[in-house]
């Protein structure tokens, strides 16, 4: 079954994919967009991240060392359907979208040494905005501005883990980055004698990347676990991308008719990512994990060749800053080796806190999120899982806007063994 259902999906999954997600938040206009942590419906309920949780029979690009227990040849999808409620000082609209989140495949080539290959493709960032400013006024000439952007950047990934002597585990992947990212601006004029005019720069990039990860043996002995407390691991993940070039069109068309093009190149890059994780259990039934991960986007936004992309300075009020971001999370099993129906359900529950990549008007963009989700199993190897998460970010003071966002997850991870080896 799951031969079929992966050449189905591998037809379908490279256009859908590229259809970034039109949420409209309005935060989502700087830098490249807004990042996408949590790509499944599991890491979606468990507050977005988990690099020390080793995935038996889930897939995850967060951490390729969790890739080490993987049993069984393995396809995984998922779609995140997301609602916006977003208010400023004056006025409220509501927007949704929904997209596919993730495409992973995994195969198991040598269980004994945690060897197991896994590729797949996901969003990245996301852009997707639109607000108007009305009633503006120059030289008693009156006119309105729309603003919209969209698009984003995706990531198509191909890694491999491996368990070291001392069951320390480690994992590496080559990440291909890919995307356009278009800014639209349209001044409409009150009056008839005066064209309307549009400008429109699109921003075209591809690049190359890699994540290493690593997690380590259990730590019991040396932090004191015993008992019910069990398997502390910490966890280490690192993301980065080289230098590379940037295409950007730029256009300007007036009452329809082409005025102006513009090309011009520079050079772009995206600050490192890392992820220091912990994680132990409880029992053999819960899973709990805390994380912390860091991204210098101070400096990428502060004089760097890539500055002026996704409008980082269109004004002396923007600012770019560095992410924050904490995350914990609860996984619950009744047995993770059972084979009733009950035993194999999955509860998950998480928290989120972080600050966004940029500050406005000498506010920074804080977000709080919760979570939860629950996988449902179809047989002992296959799993439907669900998940919903609120998110609550930015301010209506300094001329900000308030988003209140929620979204809703669907996952389906099929599990089946391909290669049985012969003994002679």
């Amino acid at each position: 079954m799951i031969k079929r259902l992966f050449i189905i999906l591998v037809i379908t999954a490279a256009g859908i994919i590229s259809l970034q997600g039109q949420t409209n938040s309005f935060y989502s206009q700087f830098g490249y967009g807004e990042m996408e942590y949590s790509h499944t419906s599991r890491r979606l309920g468990m507050g977005d991240l988990g690099s020390t949780v080793e995935d038996r029979d889930f897939l995850t690009s967060l951490n390729p060392a969790s890739w080490n227990l993987l049993r069984l040849t393995r396809l995984e999808v998922a779609a995140t359907f997301k609602g916006l409620y977003a208010s400023d000082e004056k006025t409220s609209n509501f927007f949704s979208s929904t997209s596919l989140t993730a495409f992973m495949f995994g195969i198991p080539v040598q269980r004994d040494y945690g060897i197991t290959a896994v590729a797949g493709l996901l969003p990245y960032t996301t852009v997707a905005y639109e607000s108007v400013l009305k009633n503006q006024s120059t030289d008693n000439v009156n006119y309105d501005v729309t603003f919209k952007g969209d698009g984003g950047l995706s990531k198509v990934f191909v890694g491999m883990s491996y368990r070291l002597p001392l069951n320390i585990k480690v994992g590496a992947s080559l990440d291909y980055y890919f995307g356009n990212l278009n800014y639209y601006t349209e001044v409409n004029y009150e009056s008839a004698l005066s064209s309307a005019s549009q400008y429109k720069d699109k921003v075209n990039g591809k690049f190359l990347g890699g994540t290493v990860g690593v997690i380590t043996p259990s730590l019991d002995s040396l932090f004191g676990f015993s008992g019910a407390l069990n398997n502390l691991t910490l966890g280490f993940t690192a993301n980065f991308v080289s230098d590379f070039n940037i295409d950007i069109t730029s256009t300007r068309l007036v009452d329809t008719y082409l005025d102006t093009t513009d090309y011009q190149s520079q050079i772009g890059t995206l600050p490192v990512r890392m992820i220091f994780g912990l994680g132990f259990k409880i029992g053999k039934s819960y899973q709990i994990y805390a994380d912390y991960l860091m991204q210098q986007w101070k400096s990428f936004g502060s004089g760097s060749t890539s500055s002026g992309i996704g409008n980082w300075n269109t004004g002396s009020g923007l600012k770019a800053e560095s992410v924050n971001k904490f995350s914990f999370g609860i996984e619950y099993r009744e047995d993770p080796d059972g084979t009733k129906f009950e035993e194999l359900m999955i509860y998950r529950f998480g928290l989120g806190y972080e600050n966004l990549p940029v500050s406005l008007n000498g506010e920074k963009i804080n977000q709080f999120s919760v979570s939860a989700g629950v996988s449902v199993p179809l047989g002992r190897d296959n799993t439907v899982d669900f998940a919903i998460q609120y998110l609550n970010r930015g301010t209506t003071k300094n001329s900000l806007v308030h988003e209140n966002m929620f979204k809703l997850g669907i996952g389906l991870s099929f599990g089946e063994l391909w290669f049985v080896r012969q003994d002679k």
